[in-house]
């Protein structure tokens, strides 16, 4: 704003519009942080423990996944017909 005067751009001035060279200043504080009370009688279980809870979101271990992937190729499933399987046949 100090180095760009758009104050005495013509095209500005002629759509009525002024801009003012100083910035605008505004008082503010910080606020503190909330404090958070001690949880002692409830227990907040972790969030991992809602998708263990349903098996058909669980994903094998990387080396099971792949064996499982070459079992099926093995079978004569090709890339494109291992998409359509369902993936409950392919996981077991």
């Amino acid at each position: 704003m100090e180095v760009n005067n758009y104050a005495i751009e013509p095209m500005l001035r002629s759509c009525g519009i002024s801009i003012g060279d100083q910035f605008t200043q505004v008082q503010g504080r910080v606020p503190t942080a909330p404090k958070v009370p001690s949880f002692q009688s409830i227990d907040i279980p972790d969030s991992v423990d809602v998708v263990d809870e349903n098996a058909q979101f669980r994903r094998a271990t990387p080396l099971v996944r792949v064996e499982k992937i070459r079992k099926a190729t093995a079978d004569g499933l090709t890339m494109d017909k291992f998409e359509k399987i369902e993936i409950g046949a392919v996981l077991e």
